[in-house]
């Protein structure tokens, strides 16, 4: 679902979800999707260039200490 969510208050809000949902769980972190570790790695990249909305780009990068940690 997120790589497919093109509207920027969607795409916060599915982060949020998900963020949620494996904050608990170690074992739900290990689990996600390389290709949904893709996505938050690059949504959490800054480019000043980027349709990305700030709030997206911060939930990112807390998704990506939480994944990646």
């Amino acid at each position: 679902m997120l790589p497919n969510l093109i509207e920027q208050e969607a795409l916060l809000r599915a982060l949020i979800t998900l963020g949620t949902l494996i904050s608990d769980s170690l074992s739900l972190r290990k689990s996600v999707h390389s290709g949904v570790r893709d996505l938050i790695l690059k949504l959490s990249e800054s480019d000043p260039n980027s349709d990305t909305d700030s709030r997206v780009n911060q939930c990112a990068l807390k998704l990506v200490d939480l994944v990646l940690a």
